[in-house]
């Protein structure tokens, strides 16, 4: 922000007194030239302010410019300026906008490459993964087969067992095989 000058500090530093320069002041800004107001709406100079009054002061004394010639000359100088500043403003403006749209483009490039480098990343590693599932499915597939393998020979050597050796069979049935039953009549004798 720049330095801001009351009237009577200009006055001051430019050797003329108050009421001068309120005079030019008010010339000037009959001629267009703007002040910005202050507190109690009072003229608040800036560098650029005091440069015009100044430029004022020399064309009447050194090159002999009445007064009002001075003035028209100060202010027209003034319009030149700011137009030249709008023309190069705009200029300015859009030399900074497409900087910073270059840098805003680099920093997004960079993050798309990171992004791209993190993807291949997890897609190295979600493969890794599904190998190491892909294995321990296997596992727990064999170790099921097993167990049910292991699960079956135990039923099958019980079934071969139980019919080794019954515990309530004759040695005679188990050699020969199952007794008929018969029927005996009342008598003692049986029947077939």
């Amino acid at each position: 922000m720049e330095q801001a000058y009351f009237s009577s500090e200009v006055a001051k530093s430019l050797g003329i007194g108050a009421s001068t320069l309120r005079k030019y002041a008010l010339a000037l800004e009959e001629n267009g030239y703007h002040f910005e107001r202050g507190i109690n709406h009072s003229r608040v100079f800036y560098p650029k302010d005091v440069a015009v009054i100044q430029r004022i002061i020399e064309a009447i004394t050194k090159n002999n410019v009445s007064f009002e010639k001075a003035i028209q000359m100060a202010a027209e100088q003034s319009r030149e300026q700011q137009e030249n500043q709008a023309i190069e403003s705009p200029k300015q403006e859009i030399h900074v906008q497409s900087q910073d749209v270059y840098e805003r483009l680099q920093q997004l490039e960079e993050g798309q490459n990171r992004l791209i480098e993190i993807n291949r990343e997890l897609i190295c590693k979600l493969e890794q993964q599904q190998l190491w599932i892909k294995q321990k499915m296997e596992e727990i597939k064999i170790e099921e087969r097993d167990r049910h393998l292991i699960q079956s020979l135990g039923t099958t050597q019980e079934n071969k067992s139980k019919k080794r050796v019954r515990p309530f069979e004759s040695l005679a049935t188990v050699l020969f095989g199952e007794k008929k039953k018969r029927k005996r009549n009342k008598t003692g004798l049986s029947i077939s």
